[in-house]
């Protein structure tokens, strides 16, 4: 017993002349003493690994003729100009993809996947995170190479959680939505439309290309707008096995007078936490999906007079909102959320136009 506890003691001793004693006897007598630095960020992402291209990241920066093949032809086109167009794919079926085309190389430059009967290889809807990871890096940080350039982009804790990145051999990229730890929707990306679309921080001094396709791009008309949002709202619910959504229509004049006057004089419309909430809103420099209002910062006496539903559920964003935007939306907070897949629910009033969009649950 006294042998074992005098080895303690030594072995103790040991331990702190290394922890205290080391560092000054090997303090360098002649040469200045080096500034410790932080492990090399590059050096981490360069040693990342790549994961191997499958699935739709095999379409991307591929002529447009390979979309079809793989899902047939669009039933619905949009963007159509000079620049860009937008195809999509099984609007009314659990397979639904939205792609984005280049239309002067003919290169499939975006598709986001929400159908859950759909490819994504390598990875599986509703798959869970920490089974992912297994196969699967998901960088905090990395280097997008454009141009000749390189971006490095910083993914914030919650990005890394919510919406990782992958990025695949072919130098393609992928968002992963997910829910619960789960995954729900993938959109795949060039390196050209990841840095546009400005979801993750890019921290380095180098200036983000200017996207020359959208200096003359055309808009969506509102109609197109609306047809996107309520396919991709209603594959939502249907990954989620709810009913669709019977959609209301109202009259032109009551939702012109309605973005006017929002627009214009909100406080017919908004009570003063509404109007509060608008003003922070707008004064952001950038739109975020999770910016917008709820009924309860709605005023009801207007709204009914105007021939719109009893308010179930209430969103309204006054930057406007896209399908990919619904997505990211929907995934961020757990209020639109429910409110999408709420069973309850048989009804959709839907408002949408460049700037505004709104959305009603009954």
């Amino acid at each position: 017993m006294i042998k074992g506890a005098r080895r303690l003691i030594v072995a103790l001793i040991v331990w702190l002349v290394i922890l205290y004693g080391w560092p000054i006897i090997q303090t360098p007598a002649v040469n200045q003493p080096k500034v410790a630095q932080a492990p090399s960020t590059e050096r981490s992402i360069k040693q990342t690994p790549l994961t191997k291209t499958q699935g739709p990241a095999k379409l991307i920066n591929q002529p447009a003729e390979q979309l079809i093949a793989t899902y047939g032809q669009p039933v619905e086109q949009q963007l159509t100009d000079e620049n860009q167009r937008r195809w999509l794919f099984h609007l009314d079926s659990r397979q639904y993809v939205e792609a984005l085309i280049d239309n002067q190389s003919n290169q499939t430059q975006q598709i986001m996947v929400v159908g859950a009967d759909n490819d994504v290889a390598p990875f599986h809807f509703f798959q869970k995170r920490a089974t992912l990871t297994k196969k699967t890096a998901l960088p905090t940080s990395l280097l997008v190479t454009l141009h000749e350039q390189q971006f490095k982009l910083q993914l914030t804790p919650e990005q890394h959680q919510q919406t990782p990145l992958v990025v695949f051999k072919n130098q393609t990229f992928a968002t992963l939505v997910m829910q619960q730890e789960r995954l729900t929707a993938v959109m795949y990306l060039n390196a050209n439309r990841l840095l546009q679309t400005d979801l993750y921080r890019v921290v380095s001094k180098t200036p983000v290309p200017v996207d020359e396709l959208a200096k003359s791009q055309q808009p969506q008309t509102d109609s197109q707008r609306q047809l996107a949002l309520v396919q991709t709202l209603q594959t939502l619910r249907q990954n989620n096995d709810q009913p669709a959504l019977t959609i209301n229509q109202l009259p032109l004049q009551n939702t012109q007078n309605l973005v006017s006057e929002l627009t214009s004089t909100p406080t017919q419309w908004l009570t003063k936490k509404g109007l509060q909430k608008l003003r922070q809103v707008r004064k952001q420099a950038t739109q975020e999906t999770d910016a917008f209002l709820t009924a309860t910062d709605f005023k009801q006496a207007p709204l009914r007079a105007a021939g719109f539903p009893q308010r179930e559920q209430l969103f309204y964003w006054p930057q406007g909102l896209n399908s990919q935007g619904l997505v990211l939306a929907q995934q961020q907070n757990l209020a639109l959320q429910l409110a999408i897949n709420n069973p309850s629910y048989q009804h959709l009033t839907l408002l949408c136009t460049d700037e505004q969009t709104m959305m009603i649950f009954d």
